[in-house]
């Protein structure tokens, strides 16, 4: 299901949630751009652990830590879901912090979360997640890793990962020198 509205309503996704708690067929749900908050997120996440949902795309909204917690929340429940994008949000390092969380306790093949404002410290806490999961595809776009790219490095080496989309994130010499070795 793709929503496509250019302006939506401001509860539209509360509406939505609301009928996703009674939906078993959804599969995919697409709301890139919806322009949607935290609250309606957290809604959402709460209506989707009783569902059949494999794939998530929140892109381009107005997730913080707070929607990010309760996504955590989500992953954390025995849930169908598989892949989650949420590139260009707004998680950083505390969101990090409890998505790391869910991911680490999630089936989670896929996770895009590019442009986020997600620091070295943030990056921590997706690195000790991602020995403990099922994660093979995971974007990072944008985000800074600086000073913790060898630990990230050596977990992504450890891992289940085939997949690793890094750029424009800062890592410098030393930082490629590690991801390549």
């Amino acid at each position: 299901l793709r929503f496509a509205l250019p302006s939506p309503h401001p509860r539209a996704a509360d509406w939505l949630a609301s009928s996703l708690r009674t939906n078993t067929c959804l599969r995919e749900l697409d709301l890139h751009g919806m322009n949607i908050s935290d609250l309606s997120i957290a809604a959402l996440a709460r209506a989707l652990t009783e569902g059949q949902v494999a794939a998530l795309d929140l892109s381009c909204n107005r997730a913080g830590p707070a929607a990010a917690a309760a996504l955590a929340a989500l992953m954390a429940t025995p849930s169908t879901l598989k892949v989650l994008n949420l590139n260009h949000n707004y998680v950083g390092n505390a969101g990090a912090e409890t998505l790391s969380e869910g991911v680490a306790k999630s089936a989670l093949t896929s996770l895009f979360l590019a442009q986020n404002g997600v620091g070295e410290e943030g990056i921590v806490y997706l690195t000790f997640a991602i020995g403990q999961t099922s994660l093979t595809d995971i974007h990072l776009s944008g985000n800074v890793f600086r000073g913790v790219v060898g630990r990230f490095a050596n977990a992504v080496k450890a891992s289940a990962i085939n997949s690793l989309h890094a750029g424009d994130c800062a890592l410098g010499d030393e930082g490629g020198v590690s991801m390549a070795t």
